[in-house]
């Protein structure tokens, strides 16, 4: 027996993807070593402190995210230009 579960969809479903076709490794590390991090210290409460440093690294990290909005594919984009 196979039981089936129908889930209704609401709203659009986007899809992020990193491609690392271009990916400057030089060029991250550079912009890494641009954050602020001392400003991590400034806090006592090592919850703030680690919220601090992953803001820190997110920001570098989610740069080249690239955004696919409804009914488009990364086919569609086979350059890597699709990037908002």
């Amino acid at each position: 027996m196979v039981r089936k579960a129908h889930y209704i969809q609401t709203g659009t479903r986007n899809i992020e993807y990193r491609s690392m076709k271009k990916f400057n490794r030089d060029s991250f590390l550079s912009e890494l070593r641009q954050q602020p991090w001392e400003n991590v210290y400034h806090y006592e409460d090592p919850n703030v402190m680690w919220a601090t440093w992953k803001d820190l690294l997110m920001n570098v990290i989610d740069r080249p995210m690239h955004h696919l909005g409804p009914g488009e594919s990364a086919a569609s984009d086979p350059h890597g230009l699709l990037m908002n």
